[in-house]
């Protein structure tokens, strides 16, 4: 193991370590985070982080990210770019399960869960910083409609169904280290990546996408943004 993946190795297991201290502290409430186990064991030939929102009632299940149905969706769009599921890491914005996304605006009712639920969005996004950098891989990122909308940024607060706000400014705040790394795409529910891809595809007079096109299209989804 090269030095890089060793470092790797100390990343995640002190990540592992921070959501375990954080489950302490949702104790009192009906949410806990939930650990990804598949990044425990990566593949030799990492290509990139792929960041969904938050870990569904599937994940919880399995203790594994993308396994439910948009995860089964994704799958099959990460295929068609010609890339493996096992030589990408996976990370949600936040790891605190709920059966949607939009379930967490619930947790801004409380003070003390809210802080929390603040401090968590900070151990992760700083997680999947290091390891983009250390790794010099991109980052791409899936679902950002509710953030950035006609080059116009929604990233100070939780209003209006967007309560991973924090991880979108940590990346604001951070933008001379990760506006090379960082791609958006729309989420895989409804559709709505699929469709994007394939928007993408006539544009290029193209059936399908490689990694580098699409790679491509989440950087040009970033205009406006940093």
């Amino acid at each position: 193991m090269n030095q890089k993946y060793e470092k790797l190795s100390q990343i995640v297991k002190e990540y592992k370590k921070q959501l375990e201290i954080i489950n302490e502290k949702l104790a009192p409430f009906p949410y806990e985070t939930i650990f990804n186990t598949q990044i425990e064991n990566p593949s030799d030939n990492i290509r990139g982080i792929i960041v969904m929102d938050n870990p569904g009632d599937e994940e919880k299940i399995q203790g594994k990210y993308l396994v439910g149905q948009a995860g089964k969706v994704f799958n099959k769009e990460l295929t068609g770019i010609g890339v493996k599921r096992e030589d990408v890491l996976v990370f949600n914005k936040s790891a605190i399960t709920t059966h949607g996304t939009h379930d967490l605006c619930a947790i801004y009712k409380n003070e003390q869960l809210k802080e929390i639920f603040l401090e968590e969005q900070h151990i992760t996004f700083n997680t999947i910083k290091e390891i983009s950098l250390l790794l010099n891989i991109p980052l791409m990122i899936h679902g950002y409609a509710a953030y950035l909308k006609k080059g116009k940024k929604y990233i100070e607060n939780e209003r209006s169904n967007r309560p991973l706000y924090l991880f979108f400014k940590h990346l604001v705040d951070n933008k001379k280290e990760m506006k090379e790394f960082t791609h958006f795409y729309k989420h895989s529910s409804y559709g709505n990546l699929s469709k994007q891809i394939k928007a993408h595809c006539i544009l290029l007079n193209k059936e399908s996408l490689n990694f580098e096109e699409y790679l491509d299209l989440g950087k040009a989804n970033c205009e406006g943004f940093f």
